[in-house]
């Protein structure tokens, strides 16, 4: 199924709620004007439009028929269109669509929220059980990719006989480079020694990216600690899309938690 747009909303369904259709019919019948609300390909959604769309403009100027758009975040979802006077419909409609927007969005944000917050909790519980070492690690990259949308993750232990890094556990996109890199060296190498977290909008415009087999375009590197040093870095990337400044925060508190485990 294909999922709608958290940044799309549904126009049809708005304006057909009964509270928002009678305030239309109240606005129209006091205006003394008939209207009609159209979709952004100029399909009809509501009301009775019998105007030849040749007349329709979108300034009124001399012309008796005229539309207004309706806008979300500066893209055109729709049309009121009718004659003169048709305006003060087209703001009330505009103001409509964009305040559901606005709750939509804090309604999600919401839900993102307590997603990311039940699923924190159940790392710490994973980390504080019996299982093995490299379940524990294996649960907790599992998490870091759904919890940041992640096409790739990875956590890569520092190996001090060789000064590389051993891959411990990798999931989704190959962005590990093949020959294994060394304390310094790429950018999960510099975050490493620096021991402060990162976060790259565009890995191709950092000189220190080492590629993997796949093709990435995002990614974010937080050093795992032991007693305050660094011992390892979990990586996450995207081959599509940047991550946020809450995407780095949230591998953050997943690293900070994987300080409790005792390392081999």
């Amino acid at each position: 199924m294909k999922k709608r747009r958290r940044d799309s909303i549904n126009l049809k369904k708005i304006i057909s709620g009964r509270d928002v259709s009678s305030l239309i019919d109240g606005l129209n019948e006091s205006l003394g004007i008939s209207v009609g609300i159209q979709d952004a390909s100029g399909d009809l959604l509501w009301g009775d439009v019998s105007y030849p769309a040749i007349y329709l403009k979108e300034e009124a100027g001399d012309n008796r028929y005229i539309k207004h758009r309706i806008t979300l975040k500066k893209k055109v979802v729709g049309w009121v269109v009718g004659e003169k006077g048709v305006n003060a419909v087209a703001s009330l409609i505009n103001y409509i669509v964009n305040k559901e927007h606005e709750e939509k969005m804090l309604s999600s944000e919401v839900l993102e929220r307590y997603s990311e917050i039940s699923i924190i909790h159940d790392v710490a519980q994973m980390l504080s059980s019996d299982k093995t070492f490299k379940e524990k690690f294996a649960y907790l990259i599992e998490k870091a990719a759904i919890i940041t949308k992640a096409s790739g993750a990875s956590i890569l232990i520092y190996n001090k006989k060789n000064n590389n890094f051993d891959i411990l556990v990798s999931i989704g996109v190959k962005h590990d480079p093949v020959i294994p890199l060394k304390a310094g060296e790429g950018i999960a190498g510099a975050v490493f020694l620096a021991g402060e977290s990162e976060l790259i909008e565009d890995v191709f415009s950092d000189p220190r990216y080492v590629s993997g087999p796949d093709m990435i375009y995002s990614m974010i590197c937080a050093p795992v600690k032991k007693a305050g040093r660094a011992v390892g870095v979990i990586k996450v990337s995207r081959d599509k899309d940047s991550f946020a400044a809450n995407d780095l925060t949230l591998i953050n508190i997943l690293a900070f938690h994987s300080a409790s485990l005792k390392y081999s």
